[in-house]
């Protein structure tokens, strides 16, 4: 059985399998409730993940405050009308409802932060310094998934807006390669945020030198001078090309 395991105070992690990964449901205590950030991939993982390792907690669906989503991708919000089978008064909160810096439920703090997708939905816990980014940091991706951005210029601005906010945590939703899943203390921080943009040079550079090749041939060269990263997406490569 997996279980939510407590990252910082009031904020825990449930890793939920995802293809030959995992994929982060994040439990957070507030001062009105209790708060799920995303709910996983599929009704399944509701049924037999998200529900037993919320009851191990005590916690009834019915007595969420609300569901705050990450982003549109369905690793993140797949679970959710299976969820709200369960508890369908559920307040489901997104980018598209929450107002950047809004305070909710009395300490988390929404936060937009697109490049991955347009609709990228950060919380910042006012009480502990940790930000949950979900897929908001790329660094070289994950798995078979790889550097993965809409707005490549908008990624490098939610990096910048995450460098001035200074949290003391980032809790992204996967293992990102190569830091992980996790990063505390400014050193690690900056380790990751740099890495971030480091990457993302690498790869307009690479697209740059190839602008007439189509988006598929340059993701096929790019993975052979890169056999260890996760595979670049033609769709990273056609929103760069598409800035130019």
């Amino acid at each position: 059985m997996r279980l939510f395991e407590r990252e910082a105070a009031g904020i825990y992690r449930l890793r939920v399998p995802f293809e030959n990964l995992t994929t982060s449901v994040f439990l957070l205590v507030t001062p009105e409730g209790p708060v799920l950030y995303d709910c996983a991939t599929t009704s399944e993982d509701v049924e037999t993940v998200i529900l037993p390792a919320l009851a191990e907690r005590r916690i009834a669906p019915q007595d969420l405050r609300a569901v705050v989503l990450s982003h549109a991708h369905a690793d993140h919000n797949g679970g959710l009308a299976a969820l709200r089978e369960h508890a369908p008064d559920v307040p489901v909160i997104t980018a598209h409802t929450a107002a950047e810096a809004e305070v909710l439920f009395g300490c988390l703090q929404a936060l937009h932060l697109p490049g991955h997708t347009a609709d990228c939905l950060g919380v910042y816990d006012l009480r502990t310094g940790t930000l949950l980014t979900a897929d908001a940091l790329q660094l070289m991706g994950v798995a078979r998934f790889g550097c993965s951005l809409a707005a490549p210029e908008d990624y490098v601005q939610t990096i910048e807006k995450i460098r001035r906010l200074a949290p003391d945590r980032i809790l992204p939703a996967h293992a990102y390669v190569p830091y992980g899943d996790r990063a505390e203390g400014t050193a690690e921080i900056t380790r990751y945020l740099d890495g971030c943009l480091d990457v993302l040079a690498e790869i307009k550079a690479f697209v740059a030198e190839h602008q007439h090749w189509a988006a598929e041939e340059i993701t096929e060269a790019f993975r052979a001078q890169h056999p260890h990263w996760p595979q670049l997406p033609k769709s990273t490569v056609k929103s760069m090309q598409k800035d130019k």
